[in-house]
């Protein structure tokens, strides 16, 4: 029994560590109906993408895809931007405290 709390925390320890996985990587994607509407397309990703990550995100891999009907669809993979914890206000002032 005694064995097994420091195992358990050197598992845990190993969990906490682990670098960023492919899980974390979604896509979103858009109807694309020409290429004259490619700036419109590019724009509806980019709102769709920003109300998943509002830290802002980086693309993995746009890709067109055919569609039904002679359509196309535009899809892009991305990966949201990391959340970094700040415990100490980078505008600190004592007027925040009051």
């Amino acid at each position: 029994m005694r064995y097994w709390l420091p195992i358990l925390m050197l598992a845990g320890l190993a969990a906490c560590s682990a670098g960023p996985d492919a899980r974390y990587q979604f896509g979103v994607s858009a109807d694309r109906t020409s290429q004259a509407n490619e700036a419109a397309t590019q724009a509806e990703l980019d709102r769709r993408a920003n109300q998943i990550c509002t830290l802002g995100y980086s693309p993995v891999k746009a890709d067109t895809l055919n569609a039904e009907g002679g359509g196309h669809i535009a899809d892009l993979d991305l990966a949201c931007n990391p959340y970094q914890p700040d415990f100490w206000p980078s505008q600190f002032t004592f007027a925040n405290l009051f």
